[in-house]
């Protein structure tokens, strides 16, 4: 999910389908609260939050390898 913001939707996919979920948020803010929901949730292995710029070299390789790529445009 680029621009994950608070984490809802990886954290739901994660949760209820098992599904690898990879959030990207570069708003300090919203990645930390995102993380405040995840340690409410039991462990999920396959869920990663990061905060940083998802067009940024270190996460361009996290997009290449995706089946579904989330990316809400207001």
């Amino acid at each position: 999910d680029i621009g994950s913001g608070m984490g809802k939707v990886v954290l739901q996919v994660a949760a209820q389908y098992g599904a690898q979920s990879i959030g990207i948020e570069r708003v300090q803010s919203r990645h930390q609260f995102a993380l405040k929901l995840r340690d409410k949730l039991p462990p999920l292995d396959k869920l990663e939050l990061i905060e940083g710029d998802a067009t940024s070299q270190d996460h361009t390789s996290r997009l290449f390898n995706a089946t579904v790529i989330l990316m809400r445009c207001d």
